[in-house]
């Protein structure tokens, strides 16, 4: 494991890591510079510190609601709002996800660093599909 994003293939990228199903690891590493430019750069998505009493909230988690406000066309993409979080994708969402990859790589176009990120989770992606399974990128 790296230390940000690994790339993870998994029958269910929602549930508990199982082996004995396929799961495993690639070798495709989501890097931050990539990952930052695009979503914060090339989206626009500005933080601010919410109260106190919503940061370590799940159910309330600021910076979840913050990327779904700035990226209700990009809802699966949304689900990467925290380089230190996992974020999953099944199967059945690897077409959606591809496609918002291409509106993004599409607004992303003049920018090389941004383009890192596209390129990896479209890696992941393709690579999922060939495996017919789903993508959990793990934070390590």
């Amino acid at each position: 494991m790296s230390n940000g994003l690994d790339v993870a293939l998994m029958k269910n990228p929602f549930g508990e890591w199982s082996p004995n199903d396929g799961d495993r690891y690639t070798d495709i590493v989501i890097d931050p510079s990539g990952y930052g430019e695009f979503y914060y750069i090339v989206l626009g998505i500005e933080l601010s510190l919410p109260p106190e009493s919503e940061i370590n909230t799940y159910e309330n988690c600021w910076e979840m609601r913050v990327f779904r406000s700035f990226l209700p066309q990009f809802p699966l993409l949304a689900r990467v709002y925290n380089y230190y979080r996992d974020a999953a994708f099944a199967y059945d969402e690897i077409p959606k996800l591809l496609r918002e990859l291409d509106r993004g790589s599409a607004l992303a176009a003049d920018n090389d660093v941004a383009q890192i990120y596209i390129v990896d989770m479209r890696s992941a992606s393709s690579l999922a599909l060939k495996n017919g399974m789903g993508i959990r990128l793990m934070s390590s």
